[in-house]
């Protein structure tokens, strides 16, 4: 059971840091398409 607790706080941990580099990468987008100047 302690196991299975300390996994799943370290999914979170992991789905979190996914979702910051998510955010990271369409922020670069959002800005590549600015200066290319598509909307």
């Amino acid at each position: 059971m302690k196991d299975k607790k300390e996994k799943n706080s370290f999914d979170l941990k992991e789905i979190e840091y996914l979702e910051e580099i998510l955010k990271l990468n369409i922020s670069a987008e959002t800005l590549r398409s600015s200066v290319s100047g598509d909307e």
